[in-house]
């Protein structure tokens, strides 16, 4: 032991991981009965957020995976075409390059946002993505519908710009 002591630190830290490694080894040997109390590996880790999604996905809310804790999902496309900015882009059949375009299309993400938050807020959501999943597969509440309605019940659409 004495040896240990006067070793350099890396050294004894080699030891050190090299001895943990093999008691791990016995236990995963042993069997399920005496390996039971060690978590898996990928299950417990400090540094995993439970939930994965990129910063750009997020609606409203929250926006770092790690502070989640009640996240919903929504189809965003489904919601942008459901207000009536979009629809007046598709029955003028707006050019995706002209000035009217980008100013409906903003006002149609704008709208989207709104019922998002109200929605958010209504309930009880701590955020909402266009696109996030579990790490275990758990399923993401889907609140596409209750948004859509949102969005029918505040249907002034939005004018143009002279």
């Amino acid at each position: 032991m004495s040896l240990l002591r006067t070793a350099p630190r890396s050294l004894r830290l080699a030891v050190a991981c090299l001895l943990s490694g093999w008691l791990c080894l016995a236990a995963a040997e042993a069997g399920p009965v005496a390996g039971a109390l060690a978590a898996p590996v990928g299950d417990t880790a400090p540094g995993v957020p439970e939930w994965q999604a990129e910063a750009t996905d997020n609606l409203c809310g929250l926006r770092v995976a790690r502070q989640l804790s009640a996240p919903a999902r929504v189809d965003l496309a489904a919601l942008l075409e459901a207000t009536p900015e979009v629809q007046r882009i598709r029955t003028e059949r707006l050019d995706d390059s002209s000035a009217a375009y980008a100013h409906l299309m903003q006002g149609a993400r704008q709208r989207v946002l709104r019922a998002c938050e109200l929605e958010r807020q209504a309930g009880a959501w701590c955020s909402v993505w266009s696109r996030i999943r579990h790490r275990r597969g758990q399923q993401v509440p889907e609140i596409t519908v209750e948004v859509a309605q949102r969005i029918a019940v505040d249907a002034t659409p939005v004018e143009l710009p002279r």
